[in-house]
């Protein structure tokens, strides 16, 4: 089954912050097998149940073989940090959400959450711009002026998942491997350019630790690259302290002359 923009045409669904539905959300997938969603805008959606614009959910039956691609979603989400644009839940398997732009959630851009984990998950080529949700008032879903983005990926609960090649601007992590209790990965963190985040670019727990590996990646403007297990670290000193991010860059994309990914 597929959901796709018809050629040259760019569908947007607005969910004008409607409180109709079970969630307010836009699609939810359960029992459900080889979907893809392709081509479309999804924005203005509550999600006001703690879920996502877009929520994969084995509650009636397997979810599998999902692909999620060239969408863009913006300003979803119920105004508090539960709320997702894309939410990866209670066992979904064969992941793919590719080439999407996001741009500011209440919670996340992506999150995978709660037993039993989810697997086969790879998250590559899309871009996630944070900020302050840009909201309107609905009868049962008041605005907030502080839904500032919490995540661009938030990892929970999750096995077997990669994350490369992904742009993640302005969010509190970049990319955050935290709560849930089943941690056994294995998680690859590769090529993704991680900048300004308010925290930290990529935290790691204790718990996920020892199934996590990353390397290739940029960091730029964050106030912490990395936080690993409780420690803040630039790149270069969690290069020299573990065996990770070796090959990392770290660069001030703010500095005069660089323009466009390049010095001039």
């Amino acid at each position: 089954m597929t959901f796709k923009n018809y050629p040259g045409e760019k569908p947007v669904f607005d969910g004008q912050w409607g409180d109709t539905g079970t969630a307010g959300d836009f699609l939810i997938f359960s029992n459900s097998s080889h979907v893809v969603v392709d081509g479309i805008t999804a924005q203005h959606f509550a999600d006001k149940h703690g879920n996502g614009t877009i929520d994969l959910h084995d509650g009636l039956g397997p979810v599998d073989d999902i692909t999620i691609q060239n969408n863009t979603f913006i300003d979803n989400g119920s105004h508090t940090a539960q709320d997702h644009h894309i939410y990866i839940a209670a066992g979904a398997t064969n992941v793919t959400i590719r080439n999407n732009l996001f741009i500011r959630a209440s919670g996340a851009a992506i999150q995978a959450y709660h037993k039993p984990a989810s697997s086969g998950i790879r998250i590559y080529n899309n871009v996630m711009i944070g900020g302050t949700l840009k909201c309107a008032e609905s009868k049962k879903n008041p605005c907030s002026a502080s839904a500032t983005q919490q995540w661009g990926v938030i990892i929970g609960d999750a096995k077997s998942t990669q994350i490369y090649n992904n742009t993640i601007y302005g969010m509190q992590y970049g990319i955050d491997f935290n709560y849930g209790t089943i941690t056994t990965g294995p998680y690859t963190v590769k090529n993704n350019l991680i900048v300004n985040s308010a925290v930290a670019g990529i935290r790691i727990t204790s718990a996920y630790a020892p199934h996590f590996k990353s390397d290739y990646n940029g960091f730029s403007g964050n106030l912490r690259d990395i936080n690993w297990k409780g420690t803040d670290m630039s790149a270069a000193e969690f290069a020299a302290a573990t065996s990770h991010e070796r090959h990392a860059v770290h660069a001030d994309l703010n500095r005069p002359g660089f323009r466009g990914g390049r010095l001039v």
